[in-house]
């Protein structure tokens, strides 16, 4: 069942790996859109285009997509909205884009995920011809994509997506659960994501090869988990909640069952983590900026980005 927890993220129990300390790296603040209120980043590609959304100076939200450098953006709406606003969530190397666009009522199950190719058409996602809602996200090199739907029981159902529709179902075999959020999928279509356990709280998965594993970030202050990103390194990226609702960034590198700390200077409520690029750039936000993430031994770009700094105070995001 769909509850409070999809956005103030609820409590939970954790075990798995160790994790470490915050890894040192380079963040690079996002160059926001002109005369935009703030720019926010959720995907980056190996071309480091970077999609997202920003805010104007009426509170309404719109997509954008550009390199990381700021020179190119573009900025976009889903032109069938039922309301203002429009949330682009992940990129893939072909160009494709995936997000959601809001609705005047505000709630998730009004919300509706759209597809956006190339050349800038947008696609709204549907199932056997009916429109579908709440969000897509995570795309692969063959264009497929995660996301999720809220049935009339207000469930969360989980799917992947190809071509602006509903493709398969994604169930987590051998895990119990009463909710499914997929968030990303790789090439090889694994797929991670969270779940709903029966007490109604949170638990990231990762399901490659038809089996299910929970993965939730280790520690006695844990209280949920939530898997966002997955490349085809085997690099994850989500964040955790802890008992005081205090958002903490991460990732997760799969081979070696290790989680690595993304702390962000001067946050002190909420960093989330979203995208992965295959050369192991990641998208972050935080209560401190929105940036793109190098990791120590990751490439990082050049260039100055300067010190942004949003001027309407950043909000945690939908999950």
């Amino acid at each position: 069942m769909i509850s409070a927890a999809a956005i103030a993220i609820a409590a939970a129990t954790c075990a798995m790996a160790a994790s470490s300390p915050g890894q040192k790296g380079t963040f690079i603040p996002i160059v926001p859109v002109p005369n935009s209120a703030s720019t926010n980043v959720f995907g980056i590609n190996d071309s480091n285009i970077i999609t997202g959304s920003w805010l104007d100076a009426s509170g309404v939200e719109h997509g954008y997509v550009g390199p990381l450098s700021g020179t190119k953006y573009k900025t976009f709406d889903d032109p069938k909205s039922p309301g203002p606003g429009t949330e682009p969530r992940a990129i893939n190397n072909n160009g494709y884009i995936t997000g959601f666009s809001n609705s005047s009522s505000g709630a998730i199950g009004s919300y509706v995920p759209f597809e956006r190719d190339p050349k800038g058409n947008i696609t709204e996602i549907t199932k056997n011809g009916s429109l579908l809602n709440y969000l897509a996200q995570g795309l692969n090199t063959n264009n497929e994509f995660a996301a999720s739907y809220v049935n009339q029981s207000l469930t969360v159902v989980g799917y992947l997506g190809e071509n602006g529709q509903y493709k398969k179902a994604v169930k987590l075999s051998g895990i119990n659960n009463t909710g499914v959020g997929p968030r990303g999928v790789n090439s090889r279509g694994d797929i991670v994501g969270w779940y709903y356990d029966a007490s109604g709280v949170q638990h990231g998965f990762l399901l490659s090869g038809g089996t299910a594993t929970k993965i939730d970030y280790p520690g006695k202050n844990v209280a949920s988990t939530l898997l966002e990103g997955i490349n085809d390194n085997n690099i994850i990226t989500g964040y955790w909640s802890d008992t005081s609702g205090i958002l903490h960034g991460f990732f997760y590198q799969r081979k070696k069952q290790t989680f690595r700390n993304i702390n962000v200077a001067g946050s002190t409520s909420f960093v989330q983590v979203w995208g992965v690029s295959n050369s192991g750039l990641i998208a972050v936000g935080s209560d401190a900026g929105y940036f793109i993430y190098c990791p120590a031994g990751v490439t990082c770009p050049g260039g100055a980005h300067g010190t942004y700094k949003p001027l309407v105070k950043p909000k945690p995001q939908l999950p």
